[in-house]
């Protein structure tokens, strides 16, 4: 090989005057009248083994640098090829991009990679940075010569190779959750089983093979559990610097199924005002900084809560016993007292280490009976009834103070799911005034200890929920005044207050649900950040979440810098200062996940309900608009698709700005209503379908 050519081309790439072009274009540059073209050639295919040269899809030679590789995550397809998401902010303007199997160099749906953008305007993937799936779940179909397991992801297009010796006696048809350890030269995975999940088609095994699909583990290990039950064991004291306020009426209130209570409320009303106590299970008595334990919940990140089952950030020691604020037993909790003047201005705000007894534990449905004059409830518990109405005084006053403000206060439907001695319902739910009583004085607390952070130089992770996007907003904008509602956004300076003035004009507008879904959806996702960058939902200018350390680490995070200030403690803030911008990563991340595992498993439980309702007929409300069919949303929260192949014969075309799905004849439009019957379900996609009931009308 002539290396002296191959660095007469590398010095023509590095001088500029060889850029992005095909082999005959290289030769003609580098050849004249002395070298030859197969030299060339082969010069330019030692450059690209190497490393040195990129060799485009369309054919073009050109350098890794020139290229402008992004890192962006594989977004698989059964079919084979993929999409790229990117992850930097200058790429991801441009959208996801189209990648064909042959250019993805061996990576699969999840993976990490460096990719580049074509000429020809397709991706393809110049390296594989982390493999994104370290097991998949799936469904053992062959034993020999190798064993094979098809993965439940279908947009992971390849089957796992298991070795011999590694079937942990799984045998042909069962569901198995396997431990990805290699890829091969043809990057074919090989894994070893690592749990027998049961029978396919079991609902029970398909919820669990849902969760595992995340990674998601109930059991702790060794370690965690042993320094949980030794720290649980601890006695309750006051201790020097710690107040008492047992003596202080506290009460808890929680969900009905609810077991890990780590907020309590207490209220004193005088005729100078109110003193609202929020009061906090303080979980950095039991978890130390640093410990196997400490560690673990880390890498949970939150609590995931499933309709029959929870997987807790703690050990239940802790997080159902010694970290939960108990009906009638002292606890160690974190206090943040706030006193307020008659009309809910802040006097002052006070955060301090305290032992508390919760004098009474209500549920959501009891408070509100308690409010509604439930005479049985009063009855029972007459020691809640004045409390909870001053309660329900401070919080009517806060509420207004924030709608002043422009808090964007979004009525968006959340799917309840009730799993009892084998059974699914999905009721219509509604909120009741206590769950407001509650989000009111949690966010009350949350807002003042990030200003007390902030004030103090204090490293927290802030939880930040920057502006819309200006083209989500333009969207928005034009959803908007196709249904008639006129309202003028800047859309370089858009604020809560506009946001609340659509909400407060259109609540009576018959399409009023689906606005909130489209508002919500034009909103960008709330994550944990070192940096203050404001909270644009609750229109708060400083906002942190610490009302919830048993079952979210950041709330931990928190409470661990507050108490080493409170303990002037400065080479700990330090330390944490040095953690902040990866914990607010991670913990974002985590939040994603669960978030997503818990969406897959209420789709799993909705589909089996639904199969009970096959055939079925029920008012509807289009809540999603796609080129391939429309969504529709029972009242109860239960959402199915409408392929465009079962509505009316027409020619249709996909208005993505004005979320429609628009014929010569026919228009459906999110928000319209609709009349639908359940045609069928699939508990392997986790879709269910429905189809209009009443076609000819539309």
């Amino acid at each position: 090989m002539d290396n002296d050519l191959k660095e007469r081309i590398m010095a023509g790439y590095d001088a500029g005057k060889l850029k992005e072009m095909t082999d005959s274009e290289i030769c003609r540059a580098v050849m004249k009248k002395n070298g030859k073209r197969k030299e060339v050639i082969r010069a330019l295919q030692s450059l690209v083994r190497e490393g040195r040269l990129i060799l485009t899809p369309s054919g073009y030679y050109t350098t890794k640098k020139a290229a402008k590789p992004f890192r962006a995550v594989v977004r698989g397809n059964k079919k084979g090829f993929a999409f790229l998401t990117a992850t930097d902010e200058d790429s991801v303007r441009n959208g996801d991009l189209h990648v064909y199997e042959k250019d993805l160099l061996g990576a699969y749906d999840g993976d990490i990679v460096l990719a580049a953008r074509d000429k020809s305007g397709e991706g393809y993937v110049l390296e594989i940075i982390e493999r994104g799936n370290k097991r998949i779940c799936g469904t053992l179909y062959a034993t020999a010569p190798h064993a094979l397991v098809s993965p439940d992801n279908d947009k992971f297009a390849s089957d796992v190779v298991i070795d011999a010796g590694h079937l942990l006696g799984a045998s042909r048809g069962q569901k198995v959750v396997v431990q990805i350890t290699s890829y091969d030269e043809k990057n074919t995975p090989h894994g070893v089983v690592e749990e027998i999940l049961g029978k396919p088609g079991d609902f029970l095994v398909e919820e669990l093979a849902v969760i595992r699909s995340f990674s998601l583990y109930e059991e702790f290990s060794e370690k965690a559990e042993k320094e949980a039950l030794a720290s649980s064991r601890r006695e309750i004291t006051p201790g020097e610097g710690r107040q008492d306020l047992r003596d202080v009426y506290t009460i808890t209130i929680d969900g009905t199924d609810t077991r890990d209570m780590d907020d309590a409320i207490s209220l004193e009303k005088t005729d100078e005002g109110f003193t609202l106590g929020v009061h906090i299970a303080d979980v950095t008595e039991y978890v130390a900084f640093g410990s196997g334990l400490d560690e673990e919940a880390y890498e949970r990140g939150t609590s995931v809560y499933f309709p029959d089952r929870v997987f807790p950030m703690l050990p239940q020691s802790l997080s159902n016993g010694a970290c939960s604020l108990n009906e009638g037993e002292d606890r160690y909790a974190l206090s943040c007292v706030i006193k307020y003047s008659p009309e809910g201005k802040v006097i002052s705000t006070q955060i301090y280490e305290s032992v508390i007894r919760s004098d009474r534990r209500l549920s959501y449905p009891d408070a509100n009976g308690i409010l509604d004059g439930d005479e049985e409830l009063l009855e029972r518990m007459p020691d809640a009834a004045g409390p909870l109405r001053d309660m329900l005084e401070l919080r009517n006053i806060l509420r207004g103070k924030r709608e002043k403000k422009g808090a964007v206060d979004l009525d968006v439907k959340e799917a309840k799911i009730y799993f009892e001695d084998g059974k699914i319902d999905i009721p219509e739910f509604e909120r009741g005034v206590s769950e407001d009583i509650i989000e009111q004085f949690m966010i009350a607390a949350n807002e003042a200890v990030a200003e007390f952070a902030q004030k103090n130089r204090l490293p927290i992770l802030y939880r930040v929920h920057e502006a819309p996007t200006g083209d989500k907003v333009d969207q928005l904008s034009s959803f908007l005044h196709d249904l008639g509602v006129r309202m003028k956004f800047n859309r370089e300076d858009i604020r809560p207050k506009d946001y609340a003035a659509v909400l407060k004009d259109t609540e009576d507008h018959p399409a009023a649900a689906v606005i909130n879904t489209v508002m919500l959806r034009s909103m960008q996702k709330a994550r944990y950040c070192e940096k203050n960058l404001g909270h644009f939902g609750l229109a708060s200018s400083c906002y942190c979440h610490f009302t919830s350390p048993i079952r979210r680490y950041p709330d931990l995070f928190t409470h661990r810098t507050i108490k080493a200030f409170l303990h002037g403690e400065k080479n700990r803030i330090n330390k944490f200062a040095s953690l902040t911008e990866d914990a607010g990563e991670e913990t974002s991340e985590r939040e994603r996940v669960a978030d997503a595992c818990e969406r897959a498993v209420d789709n799993l439980y909705m589909c089996a309900y639904m199969q009970g309702h096959i055939g079925e007929d029920y008012e509807a409300v289009i809540s999603g608009v796609t080129s391939f069919g429309i969504f529709a949303q029972l009242k109860n929260t239960v959402e199915g698709q409408i392929r465009i192949e079962e509505l009316p014969y027409d020619s249709y075309v996909f208005d993505e700005a004005r979320l429609s799905l628009i014929g010569k004849k026919h228009r459906f439009t999110i928000g319209d209503n609709v009349h639908i019957i359940v045609k069928d379900t699939s508990m392997s996609q986790r879709k269910i379908f429905f189809s209009l009931y009443e076609m000819m009308q539309y």
